[in-house]
């Protein structure tokens, strides 16, 4: 089995760029309000918003979970719409999933 057969059967997640007040360079946070607002609307995705106040007064970071091609092809687009960086995309393994699902997530904003 190939390596990339592996990736489309595991959750995977795109990790876009932190709103904090603190760095020039990060995400406005009216962007990034709009983008989680946009991600609830598309199927197949789970969106995972924290607000990390205790750690950076005003630092919030926003992910994707995705599983299909078509999600990620549909979260890409709506961030590069928007103008919303993405850091990182990785895989994620079911506990993290489920974690997100449940709302457990440290700091998590349902």
């Amino acid at each position: 089995m190939r390596a990339s057969s592996l990736l489309e059967n595991r959750y995977q997640e795109i990790e876009f760029i932190c709103a904090n007040p603190e760095f020039p360079e990060a995400t406005d946070p009216q962007l990034q309000q709009d983008l989680y607002q946009k991600l609830k609307t598309l199927d197949g995705v789970i969106p995972l918003y924290q607000d990390w106040d205790d750690h950076s007064e005003g630092q919030k970071s926003l992910t994707a979970i995705f599983k299909s091609p078509a999600a990620k092809k549909a979260i890409l687009a709506a961030a590069e719409q928007l103008g919303v960086g993405i850091d990182l995309i990785r895989p994620v393994d079911d506990w993290y999933v489920d974690q997100a699902v449940r709302g457990d997530h440290e700091g998590q904003i349902i």
